[in-house]
């Protein structure tokens, strides 16, 4: 029992900093890359990328936390 409680509390140490990470991230430089796109040569679905189309829930629950489960609970 005590050896599953360090270990969990050694996971909580670890993921701490990503857990309560409160921060905002600027998409300025995606922003200039497709407006760069845009009036270029290059096919703007290329390079492409809107956050907003992205399926947050389903990237959670069938990729990132399955792959935390098999990579880090191991």
């Amino acid at each position: 029992m005590n050896r599953k409680i360090n270990y969990v509390m050694r996971l909580v140490d670890i993921y701490r900093p990503y857990l309560f990470f409160d921060a905002v991230f600027d998409d300025l430089n995606t922003e200039k890359l497709r407006m760069a796109a845009r009036t270029s040569l290059v096919e703007e679905d290329v390079l492409y990328f809107d956050p907003k189309c992205i399926d947050w829930e389903d990237y959670f629950m069938n990729i990132h936390i399955p792959d935390i489960v098999k990579h880090v609970f191991k």
